[in-house]
C-alpha cells in the first residue's frame, strides 16, 4: 500500500493527496508547490477549525 504526500499549492491553495509529488498544481497549473508534513501538517489542515 502507497502513503499519501500531501501537498498544497502557493498560488491557488488547493491541497493535493497523492502518491507521488506532482511537478505542477492540478488546478491552475502553478510549479510552486509545498509539501506538507504528514505527521503534523497534513493533520493539521485537514482538522476541523476550533470556530466552525
Amino acid at each position: 500500500m502507497l502513503g499519501l504526500r500531501y501537498v498544497a499549492c502557493e498560488q491557488c491553495e488547493t491541497v493535493f493527496a497523492l502518491p507521488e509529488s506532482p511537478p505542477r498544481c492540478g488546478r491552475c497549473g502553478s510549479p510552486r508547490l509545498i509539501e506538507l508534513d504528514s505527521e503534523d501538517g497534513a493533520a493539521a489542515y485537514f482538522s476541523p477549525s476550533a470556530g466552525g
